[in-house]
């Protein structure tokens, strides 16, 4: 039983990461107008932003499933005790991270159709682009914050469990603890604190996830076999 457990986990944890680097890849937020909300609009509406959403939404809950049900499959006592601590983060933590992909993806995307096919002016697709953005801008950052202490939970219960090389714990724990970090200072509002602070650690996390989901499928095989 505990091997399904680790195959189950690491195939969602591989799929999870694909498709949360496939949601960027498609948004690629890089090239956003920034500053300018009708460019923005017309950015996001020539983007496939519902699909990116959608993708987005899928891969993070695969995520908290994959991380969660590895955390029980642990051998270690501690290991598995610290990992479910940090489940109930991980999951309000998705769940803010659904929520403003939501916004984000599905409202950003039909007020972009709607400014760009003439359905409102551009004084009105300005002024609820705003609203969108405020609300929008405090869910990703808690979103940020509670993901980050999840994943930093995960990668030291994975690091107490010593099934896997300690190189690959202790990469999970200081990209998770840096998204944490990097998080929390831009919620506070941290001077000198933005996104370009929090993306190296949020890729290398996102890389780490998918490693961890190969580690499993390999530990699950040599467990069958």
């Amino acid at each position: 039983m505990r091997q399904v457990r680790m195959f189950a986990a690491g195939v969602l944890a591989i799929v999870g990461s694909v498709l949360v680097v496939g949601a960027g890849l498609l948004q690629w937020r890089q090239d956003i107008p920034r500053g300018n909300p009708l460019e923005v609009l017309a950015y996001v509406h020539d983007r496939p932003w519902f699909a990116a959403a959608y993708m987005a939404i899928i891969g993070m809950v695969c995520w908290a499933v994959a991380l969660s049900t590895a955390g029980r499959a642990l051998d270690d006592r501690l290991g598995r005790a610290v990992a479910r601590m940090v489940d109930p983060v991980m999951i309000v933590g998705v769940a803010a991270f659904v929520v403003d992909y939501a916004h984000d993806g599905v409202t950003t995307a039909v007020l972009a159709r709607q400014a760009v096919g003439g359905g409102l002016d551009p004084a009105e697709a300005e002024a609820a682009y705003r609203v969108v953005e405020g609300l929008v801008g405090g869910t990703t950052m808690l979103a940020h914050v509670l993901v980050g202490f999840g994943l930093t939970g995960y990668a030291v219960a994975i690091l107490l469990g010593r099934q896997f090389p300690a190189v690959l714990a202790w990469v999970g724990v200081v990209s998770a603890f840096g998204w944490f970090a990097s998080g929390s200072a831009l919620f506070l509002q941290v001077s000198g604190a933005s996104f370009e602070l929090l993306l190296p650690f949020n890729g290398v996390a996102t890389i780490w996830v998918a490693i961890v989901g190969f580690a499993l499928l390999l530990r699950a095989r040599s467990s069958r076999g």
